[in-house]
């Protein structure tokens, strides 16, 4: 499954190339190019039919990295808390993205 995910982000990423350079070009300045070192993160959203196969439902460009969660009580007023699962997610991500640059 791992290899079937990855091949969806790489033909994706390859697909999206141009963008990709329009986006660096516009965030640095031409007499820095060498020098750059940024990063953008993407949220791939997969679903997996009842075969297991991955299946390309939207790539994010600019994904959430809010790990709140607003929940409903019963009096119907509502309370924020930390989404453990996302806290840890989007804290790897974001770290793991950091190591690359």
């Amino acid at each position: 499954i791992e290899q079937k995910i990855n091949g969806i982000v790489a033909k994706t990423l390859f697909a999206m190339e141009s963008y990709l350079l329009h986006s660096f070009n516009l965030a640095v300045k031409k007499e820095k190019i060498d020098f750059a070192r940024c990063f953008q993160i993407f949220g791939f959203d997969i679903l997996f039919d009842e075969k297991r196969n991955p299946w390309l439902l939207e790539i994010n460009d600019n994904p959430s990295l809010v790990i709140n969660l607003t929940k409903d009580k019963t009096d119907g007023t509502h309370v924020n808390e930390i989404s453990e699962i996302d806290k840890y997610v989007k804290t790897t991500v974001v770290e793991e993205a950091i190591k690359i640059i």
